[in-house]
């Protein structure tokens, strides 16, 4: 397999194969979503040469839908490396400590009957924006998100979920290339090549490859890995899907009992959990 040098990153010395192997699908997506789509700032060690180099932290705050999944967990590291100062993670209550220890200041409950309300209050006093993150990845989680914004001067809400609700912007972790797709139903969603927002991405996940582990760095993450067959792999899948699950789920290559793929030595395969 040959891929592109500007795709290739170290792995930190003190982060295990398994969790590598998912580390690039959150982070990039994480990075892409705060610092190309809703415009936060790189966090000022990876900022020098660009235009956020010295800038002031940034004022408001971030509120993200589905902060204990892997991509929600990555983006409330990413936030605070920004220098965000007020960070709302709405997540399973079983997950606010954990999520705390991330660097979220307000937590809230997703199963609350009033989370909605709950949410909306502490947002009206937010002075500067308000930035939304849909990391859950649903018709329902942007509907929920949304209906939890307050009337506000400035909000921005981007979401992992494509073609979704127009008030979101679709989060593309691909930026080095043209991408077009059609989805069901027959929507078609386009990304053109883009260095700049490409470059922006990059160095947002670069900080969590040169601070993995590090006192005030990248916190690593869970990783759950799956050794089985390929039929109880989608399966796996599908539980990440639905919310079963916590952290990121790795499959262990070669899978059991797969007669159409070989392997020569093993790999390891991640997938972001949405649990």
């Amino acid at each position: 397999m040959t891929i592109v040098a500007s795709w290739v990153w170290k792995v930190p010395e003190n982060s295990p194969p398994q969790a590598a192997a998912g580390l690039s699908i959150v982070g990039l997506t994480a990075a892409t979503g705060l610092f190309n789509d809703i415009g936060l700032p790189l966090p000022p060690s990876v900022a020098q040469g660009t235009s956020d180099e010295g800038a002031a932290a940034p004022e408001g705050t971030l509120v993200i839908w589905g902060a204990a999944t892997g991509v929600g967990m990555a983006a409330v590291q990413f936030a605070r490396a920004a220098r965000v100062s007020s960070i709302i993670a709405i997540a399973s209550s079983k997950r606010h400590e954990y999520l705390n220890t991330l660097g979220a200041t307000q937590t809230f409950d997703y199963n609350d009957t009033d989370v909605t309300e709950k949410v909306k209050s502490a947002l009206k006093s937010t002075s500067g924006t308000i930035w939304a993150l849909d990391a859950r990845g649903s018709p329902e989680s942007q509907a929920l998100l949304k209906k939890a914004i307050p009337q506000h001067d400035k909000a921005v809400l981007a979401s992992v979920m494509l073609g979704g609700d127009p008030g979101y912007k679709g989060i593309m972790g691909a930026r080095h290339f043209d991408v077009e797709f059609e989805l069901p139903g027959g929507q078609k969603m386009t990304w053109r090549k883009d260095m700049a927002a490409a470059d922006r991405h990059w160095r947002g996940f670069r900080w969590a490859a040169e601070n993995y582990g590090a006192p005030g760095g990248y916190v690593p993450t869970p990783v759950r890995v799956f050794e089985g067959s390929g039929e109880d792999a989608i399966k796996e899948v599908y539980n990440v899907k639905n919310m079963g699950t916590f952290g990121k789920l790795v499959l262990k290559h070669p899978l059991k009992q797969l007669d159409l793929y070989w392997y020569d030595r093993q790999m390891w395969t991640g997938l972001s959990s949405l649990g």
